[in-house]
């Protein structure tokens, strides 16, 4: 950069660049005298307006940041996605008062952006006021942030001590809602497993299911959990239901195709393979169905064939689950040196790593030199 302002010193491109270098060092001053440059070589730049505004908000120049970014609106009348972008750089740094001012504008308008209702939830929500958090977060409509914003709803009650209240939220969501079900469902599961409610979770989809006993996303999400909890057989049943219901759903063929080749015994290798077949002739470029198609191969003895199905996964989606079933089957092929290099990639990238560290248990060999072990 020092040598690139020695010969352009002009270009905005270098003075937007040190701006956001330096707002990463967490150097609000040299961010804002960046900025300001920026401006003097690229007058009216909303880029480095922003940068500014974010600067001066870093050092407790409230007024000044808002200077910035009245300036910004008045150039881009009605530009509601800029009004958000700049109420959520307000709540960023924790200024909500200018975030709330940008946004109830935006509220009275029939065609409000949804997020308008989300942010000015959040706010509410951060100040406590629990019954205006609530009014905004139901006035975000069936589209994007549905879900977040029922989702932080059901949160706040919870963290106010109202587990039932939340509850019954949900559910009269539910009613106003039903082509949402299933995912309110999905949501109202994963809040009681948050407060280690799991049987009431269990309850609960059992409860659902035997009134749509059919619903597929709820039979996955039920098969998965019994898959959690070691019971295979409930895994099976769910998942069969839907195949039966839906022989093109890709990815409960996948899942009880993987299952069985992963923990079914020998003799049901065969199924598994013609279930993960069926979904990658469905899906044929997903990164999961390669995987299973690559570890069946595996598990039936033959590791060339399993090869490059793996390394296609792996270049798609590089997870420490792929990267072990690559590496296992690297070090079966006598390839141990590229199958400790990966082992090492995995453990430099992936803070959670549950299958390298079994494979490390199974295969201490595969280790690299310089890094130990989990116990």
């Amino acid at each position: 950069l020092e040598r690139l302002g020695a010969r352009a010193p002009e270009l905005p491109a270098l003075w937007l660049t040190r701006a956001r270098l330096a707002q990463e060092a967490d150097d609000p001053r040299a961010a804002r005298s960046a900025a300001r440059r920026g401006l003097e070589v690229s007058p009216g730049d909303a880029r480095f307006i922003l940068l500014l505004a974010q600067s001066e908000l870093r050092l407790g120049n409230v007024a000044a940041a808002e200077a910035q970014t009245d300036a910004l609106l008045e150039e881009h009348t009605g530009d509601s996605a800029l009004a958000i972008g700049l109420a959520r750089l307000y709540l960023d740094e924790g200024h909500h008062e200018p975030a709330r001012r940008l946004l109830l504008p935006l509220v009275e308008s029939p065609e409000a952006p949804a997020d308008s209702f989300l942010l000015l939830g959040d706010i509410a929500r951060a100040e406590g006021e629990i019954d205006n958090a609530l009014l905004y977060y139901r006035q975000v409509p069936p589209e994007q942030g549905f879900l977040l914003s029922r989702l932080r709803a059901a949160e706040m009650l919870v963290e106010d001590d109202r587990l039932d209240d939340a509850r019954t939220f949900l559910r009269n969501e539910r009613l106003r809602h039903d082509d949402w079900f299933s995912e309110l469902v999905s949501l109202e599961v994963e809040l009681l497993d948050r407060e280690g409610l799991g049987e009431d979770a269990d309850a609960l989809l059992d409860r659902e299911l035997a009134r749509t006993p059919n619903d597929e996303q709820l039979l996955y999400l039920r098969g998965m959990r019994a898959w959690e909890a070691g019971d295979l057989a409930g895994m099976e049943r769910d998942l069969r239901r839907i195949i039966e219901r839906n022989p093109d759903n890709a990815m409960a063929l996948n899942a009880l195709g993987y299952t069985l080749a992963d923990q079914g015994p020998v003799a049901r290798l065969g199924e598994a393979r013609n279930l993960v077949e069926r979904a990658h002739a469905l899906e044929p470029d997903n990164p999961a169905i390669l995987d299973s198609l690559g570890w069946v191969h595996y598990r039936q003895g033959d590791p060339q064939a399993a090869l490059p199905w793996l390394e296609r996964a792996y270049r798609v989606m590089p997870d420490q689950e792929i990267a072990a079933h690559l590496a296992e089957v690297l070090w079966a092929l006598d390839r141990r040196e590229e199958a400790r290099e990966l082992v090492g990639e995995a453990l430099e990238r992936f803070d959670e790593r549950p299958l390298i560290d079994d494979l490390l248990q199974r295969l201490p060999g595969i280790a690299p030199d310089d890094t130990p072990t989990r116990p």
